[in-house]
């Protein structure tokens, strides 16, 4: 695969969808029935009765077997879904969704460039915690200012509100990567 990382049936064969319908010389979206068709044709080419112990033939039969296989589990499990697509990224069959820059990836691999902002340990959450105290006290004292008509506790306010968002942008442009 091109980054090494694999789908959740892929680990247990090591093939991939894809190299699947290839194997059985079908093209991605197959249904069960053209897939078990596929199998059987090939099945009773290269079968090791049929073929007198020919080692090409025995590794044709194996690799359709192993191909029908994971098909048919990807298949009755629902993994495959009509209409999907080759992700670019991660080479698995599934439905593609569009990203800000018109390229076409699964939802996972679509997750991955979000997943600066998404989910939150919690050191991250302490920093947001800071910045919703400083706007908390904000606007505490503008609601003050504007029953005791204080000029210094708008002044105080509007230099909390201001260092509240100078808070939240450093947090926003010094965020890593989080990763799951």
């Amino acid at each position: 695969m091109a980054n090494g990382r694999r789908g959740p049936r892929e680990r247990e064969s090591g093939v991939t969808i894809l190299r699947c319908y290839e194997v059985l010389g079908l093209s991605p979206g197959a249904t069960l029935r053209q897939v078990h068709r596929a199998y059987k044709k090939l099945v009773l080419a290269h079968h090791p009765d049929r073929t007198a112990g020919d080692p090409r033939s025995l590794a044709l039969f194996v690799e359709a077997t192993e191909a029908y296989a994971t098909l048919k589990r990807a298949l009755t499990m629902g993994e495959v879904v009509k209409g999907a697509g080759q992700c670019p990224k991660c080479e698995r069959i599934a439905p593609l969704f569009r990203n800000f820059g018109g390229q076409r990836l699964c939802a996972e691999c679509l997750l991955v460039q979000r997943r600066k902002f998404l989910p939150l340990p919690t050191y991250e959450q302490v920093k947001c915690l800071g910045v919703i105290a400083l706007q908390g006290a904000a606007l505490y004292l503008t609601v003050d200012s504007f029953l005791t008509r204080s000029l210094p506790h708008c002044l105080a306010a509007l230099v909390l509100l201001v260092l509240s968002l100078l808070v939240l942008a450093y947090d926003f442009w010094t965020a890593d990567v989080i990763e799951r």
